[in-house]
């Protein structure tokens, strides 16, 4: 008996966390409260990453969906060319256009160089095409140096954190 009132207790307990609103996907909104997820902006991003990537690899660094505006942002070198065939995959969106210092093959062909540094744990590309970013479990500083060092043509923002724990296998 006592069991069960046990059982029960840690259910209903477990069944109270949280805010109402998370438990079942939706949030509470207001009339300042932008739209999540626009289906005309989620559309373009589909339409014109791959042509990004493909076409104008040489110019794309990357693009980041603002849910709170809505709109796309196409962060690249500039290049009309570019800007006109975003402009013509994805009509119905909103789009904003940025420079960005370096494109995409750049930064991924710098990720070698970044995790030779040993104590480098995880390195990947910005995706506004500032650099790469990089964490370590070293000191951030003396990190940064050696990669200005072993990588001058690369631009690169260092973060401490922890070693990653292997999974289980």
């Amino acid at each position: 008996m006592v069991r069960k009132a046990l059982l029960t207790l840690a259910v209903l307990a477990l069944a109270s966390c949280g805010h109402p609103a998370e438990q079942l996907g939706t949030r509470p909104t207001t009339g300042t409260t932008a739209p999540v997820n626009d289906p005309a902006v989620l559309a373009a991003a589909d339409k014109v990453v791959p042509v990004l990537e493909q076409r104008f690899a040489d110019f794309y660094a990357g693009v980041r969906v603002r849910d709170e505006v809505p709109d796309l942002v196409v962060y690249r070198k500039p290049n009309p060319h570019l800007d006109a065939e975003v402009t013509r995959l994805a009509p119905g969106a909103r789009i904003e256009f940025r420079d960005a210092r370096y494109y995409l093959a750049q930064m991924k062909d710098a990720l070698p160089c970044a995790m030779g540094v040993p104590t480098v744990v995880v390195a990947g590309p910005a995706v506004d095409g500032s650099g790469v970013g990089v964490t370590t479990t070293g000191d951030p500083e003396t990190v940064a140096r050696e990669l200005e060092d072993r990588c001058p043509a690369m631009e690169f923002t260092v973060e401490k954190g922890a070693q990653p724990v292997p999974a289980a296998g």
